[in-house]
């Protein structure tokens, strides 16, 4: 269409030309009073005039070819409309109706709901789970699937891919059932703060593996620090600082210690807000402590201490630390300096001891026996370490973890 009009307004600007170009004439014309100069000087006046009779025709076709050619350099198509703001209600719902028909609930909307809502959105807005970490899985009987366009439309049988059955080993009973003598070791995983520590070879990690197990095991958050970890370690859980990355370590601790203050300030602003019922557990592994104090930064530290000092149980937290020594170098160096009394008082400590096997890599083994210091107790008591205190096979945490949590542990 535009290349008609182009071609038309060429045609009307040329044929404009030539008719202005062919329409002029010129004439010569005497004035008034030509014969008396004639007579008086002998030199006859003469004045030349020139026409044009096309000029008008020609001006004519030259504003129809420039209006053609105006006309089509111009976009005549409509224009989209440009998008508009979508209140939070709407969009809330619109994403509520989708995930009815098994789609994933958009995790970047918490802080806007929580601006929204306060704290408690997710109870107000009848979510059994929060938003943020879910995998939503269809029921087979449903068997819907979300197009582009976001409606639902059914899958065929072909398109489903087939899963391999899983041939993961069963998980063995619990131990406790095995032997009542050992109950008291579940019992401290309710503990706010464990430290365990010993000379190398001790088990000092199997047993700290063994209370994130158990944590993992009721559902709870699991994170772990541990800059010294083998690539193997902890399947399934967040490990911070792997390969010596005391930066990312920095961060996992700040990002416990964030929490665990949003939950205590959230609990004294929100009514009927308390962690203890309304916010899973967390609980913090801390490995190979005994050189933080060189490379992890002391402010960091210091607010790590002042969280396990005064308000862990309150936040439904929980750390548990692992180091070669009962010092202050071993547990965050300097941060600890004056700290060392009070945080006695906080913690639940294993001191464990090795013995030699030469049938095993390293020759050292736990042996079998520990040191557990009690706040409320002045004398530690002699305990045995049952072998099952260790972390699961092939370090996979993964088999433990309850269904709706998978995610929330952030693998």
């Amino acid at each position: 269409m535009k290349f008609i009009l182009y071609v038309t307004a060429t045609f009307c600007l040329i044929l404009s030309a030539a008719i202005a170009s062919n329409g002029r004439s010129t004439q010569v014309v005497l004035p008034d009073g030509a014969p008396a100069a004639l007579s008086q000087t002998g030199v006859l006046p003469v004045q030349v005039q020139e026409q044009n009779q096309g000029l008008l025709p020609a001006s004519f076709l030259a504003i129809i070819g420039l209006g053609l050619a105006t006309y089509g350099s111009v976009d005549l198509r409509p224009k989209p409309n440009a998008p508009t703001a979508i209140p939070l209600e709407q969009e809330l719902n619109a994403l509520l109706a989708q995930s009815a028909r098994g789609a994933l609930l958009n995790p970047n909307m918490e802080a806007e709901l929580r601006l929204h809502y306060g704290t408690q959105w997710r109870t107000q807005l009848g979510l059994p789970i929060p938003i943020e970490g879910v995998t939503v899985e269809v029921p087979p009987e449903l068997r819907q699937g979300i197009n582009g366009s976001g409606t639902s439309k059914p899958i065929e049988e072909t398109s489903i891919p087939k899963a391999k059955p899983a041939t993961k080993s069963e998980p063995k009973p619990e131990p406790r059932a095995v032997d009542p003598r050992f109950n008291f070791l579940f019992e401290l995983v309710d503990a706010p703060c464990i430290r365990i520590y010993g000379p190398q070879g001790s088990g000092k990690s199997s047993k700290l593996a063994w209370f994130g197990l158990e944590h993992v095991k009721r559902g709870d958050r699991v994170m772990v620090i541990n800059p010294m970890a083998r690539a193997g370690d902890f399947k399934g859980l967040k490990v911070f600082g792997k390969g010596m990355d005391y930066k990312e370590a920095e961060q996992g601790i700040a990002e416990f210690t964030a929490e665990a203050k949003r939950r205590l300030r959230d609990r004294g602003l929100v009514e009927d807000y308390d962690p203890l019922i309304n916010e899973p557990h967390w609980s913090l592994l801390c490995d190979e402590m005994s050189d933080w104090g060189e490379w992890v930064d002391t402010a960091v530290m210091n607010e790590l201490i002042g969280v396990q000092q005064q308000f862990l149980r309150q936040a439904n937290m929980s750390v548990r630390q692992v180091s070669h020594g009962d010092t202050n170098a071993m547990n965050g160096g300097a941060a600890l300096n004056g700290r060392k009394t009070a945080m006695n008082r906080q913690f639940i400590k294993f001191e464990t001891s090795a013995m030699h096997d030469p049938t095993i890599p390293g020759k050292l083994r736990c042996a079998g026996k520990a040191l557990l210091y009690r706040p409320d107790r002045t004398n530690p008591a002699t305990i045995d370490i049952p072998v099952w205190m260790q972390a699961p096979p092939n370090h996979d945490f993964r088999q433990f973890m309850k269904r709706d949590n998978v995610v929330q542990l952030k693998a």
